[in-house]
């Protein structure tokens, strides 16, 4: 396939997931991770870089960042769609007190460093290749992406893409990484995985 074909497919793809997003929360879904409580802590794991140096998810938010926990993978086109939107977002605003961290999720490692030698990003990537933290999380859709406060609290929980995370996290860092935090156990609506 040439890279029109690809990146027409990419789009239809793309315009799917968004359709079955608005379908999805027309009918009241409720997010499929069990291990993820908007309002509450967000679980803590300790995984390799692509170095091979440990990182610890707490550690991080040491600075009272605005963390966004993304799992991804290269095989994943959803995945490689918004990544550059990542990156833009991230170089917008990692000196206002945010951070994100791609967790790649089961694929050889030499997968990942060639795709990240084509089309590197300067956010922090962390590896799950087991797919261990994924599954204690319950993540069965790809991309899941989790907003996390300053506090460590889950804000938002979006499985499949989504446009609007930008100005959430914009605006989180206006109100010092705390605000638009529901209650915990409230039902957050996503895209869920076609069966």
């Amino acid at each position: 396939m040439n890279g029109a074909g690809v990146a027409v497919l990419a789009v239809a793809f793309a315009a799917f997931s968004i359709a079955v997003k608005r379908e999805v929360v027309r009918n009241g879904a409720a997010s499929t991770l069990n291990g993820v409580s908007v309002g509450k802590a967000m679980p803590d794991a300790t995984l390799k870089d692509t170095s091979g140096a440990p990182v610890t998810l707490s550690a991080l938010r040491k600075d009272k960042k605005v963390v966004l926990v993304n799992f991804w993978g290269t095989w994943c086109a959803p995945c490689r769609i918004e990544m550059p939107a990542f990156e833009k977002l991230y170089k917008a605003q990692r000196d206002s007190g945010f951070l994100i961290v791609a967790i790649d999720e089961g694929e050889p490692r030499d997968s990942l460093t060639r795709y990240l030698a084509k089309k590197p990003v300067s956010f922090l990537i962390l590896i799950d290749s087991a797919g261990k933290f994924a599954d204690r999380l319950g993540v069965q859709a790809f991309p899941t992406s989790i907003l996390v406060t300053s506090d460590g609290r889950v804000a938002r929980v979006v499985e499949g893409l989504e446009t609007y995370l930008a100005m959430e996290v914009e605006g989180m860092l206006r109100t010092k990484g705390t605000a638009a935090v529901a209650a915990p156990g409230a039902v957050v609506r996503v895209t869920k995985r076609p069966q």
